[in-house]
């Protein structure tokens, strides 16, 4: 299949063309050309981003770091406040693919793709960014800065580098006036990667921990598959959600 390839400068001139043409977004393309490349359905106007800058920066401030919507995995690992502040996000960039993928991958591509092993995802809902769009395209994502939030992330897949995920999960607490809040997310355990907001009541409530995995697996929906069983995806999000909930809290 043939396409036309559009190189805009500016947002506002990739939303036009995009509504102009009904065409796709392309950033990395480590999803969009290998779906091309397997038959499956893409547009057959594919609107580039590579030359939009501001897609591609990533600015700290006082009490903010915004990452860029096209901003490659590798560069996100690199800048350095992202290890300090945004502990479970960094981890993930660390798992995702290889370093090719890594080199190439977006963090909008990850978070747009509605993958349920999209590894980014878990750490961005935990961590509950601004994420700012000029209509149906994602700009960028706004972190907030905060020394007393504790986060963390774990993959697990068949081999410990350049695997799908069997099941990934985040988790991310801080305490405000004597409040806590606890968020947790999972990946691979459901059509798309979940943001489980009763198991993170109850933690943020009460910190019981049985209970919240026992509320956790009504909030999951994960199935037999070629990577793995949704029995063993069950006991693996049990026992990562105890791992890290210790982690983040002790």
């Amino acid at each position: 299949m043939d396409f036309r390839l559009h190189f805009p400068s500016t947002v506002e001139d990739a939303v036009a063309i995009k509504k102009a043409t009904g065409g796709s977004y392309l950033a990395g393309g480590t999803i969009l050309m290998v779906d091309r490349y397997h038959g499956k359905p893409v547009a057959k106007d594919m609107v580039s981003l590579e030359r939009i800058d501001a897609l591609h920066a990533i600015k700290e401030t006082a009490d903010t770091i915004e990452i860029g919507a096209a901003c490659s995995f590798t560069q996100i690992e690199e800048f350095p406040p992202v290890k300090e502040y945004l502990w479970a996000l960094y981890l993930s960039t660390t798992e995702i693919g290889g370093p090719q993928v890594r080199n190439r991958g977006t963090i909008g591509g990850n978070w747009c793709s509605r993958s349920p092993a999209s590894d980014a995802v878990a750490p961005i809902l935990v961590l509950n960014p601004e994420v700012r769009m000029v209509e149906d395209l994602v700009v960028s994502f706004v972190f907030r800065k905060d020394q007393a939030l504790r986060s963390a992330f774990r993959k697990v897949g068949k081999r410990t580098s350049l695997a799908v995920s069997i099941l990934s999960i985040a988790v991310s607490f801080t305490e405000e006036n004597g409040k806590r809040r606890v968020r947790v997310a999972v990946g691979s355990a459901a059509p798309t990667v979940r943001f489980c907001k009763e198991t993170s009541r109850v933690l943020s409530e009460s910190g019981d921990i049985e209970a919240a995995k026992d509320v956790l697996m009504t909030e999951i929906s994960p199935i037999d598959d070629r990577w793995g069983s949704a029995e063993y995806r069950r006991v693996v999000a049990r026992g990562l959600l105890d791992e890290l909930y210790k982690e983040v809290t002790e």
